[in-house]
């Protein structure tokens, strides 16, 4: 492959990448407990991260999306009238039980906000169907 043809790959792989990242939220996730989510063991380590992030004003709902994740217009109306931040792993996240539990201890402190958010939120939150069945 000639070097033209090579550096005109990798720019494109790039610019890819920056196309379909969820820079919206990424600064909001940096330095958060969700963002060292990657490294709890229990469910217990993971709501205690939640609660962490609840403490700092930092609320992250987390999801699980594919290559790309995805954003809705209204994402932003409802992160904003809710006080969170919704952010998508893409194809590589953490256990499930690990982000639910983490959302669990979220969506309880949006709870005791107001009961709106329920009907408002995505509805591709993990554990959201739980949560709702167990509160």
């Amino acid at each position: 492959m000639n070097s033209r043809l090579y550096s005109f790959t990798i720019i494109m792989v790039l610019s890819f990448g920056k196309l379909f990242s969820q820079t919206t939220n990424e600064d909001y996730f940096k330095g958060s407990g969700a963002e060292k989510i990657f490294f709890a063991q229990t469910e217990n380590e993971a709501q205690d991260l939640a609660k962490s992030d609840i403490q700092n004003n930092k609320r992250l709902l987390l999801l699980i999306g594919s290559i790309a994740p995805v954003r809705y217009s209204t994402d932003s109306i409802t992160e904003n009238k809710f006080n969170f931040k919704y952010y998508d792993f893409g194809c590589v996240a953490p256990e499930g039980k690990i982000i639910e539990a983490y959302n669990f201890e979220i969506l309880k402190s949006i709870d005791l906000q107001s009961k709106r958010w329920r009907k408002e939120i995505r509805k591709d939150v993990i554990g959201l169907k739980l949560f709702k069945k167990k509160f």
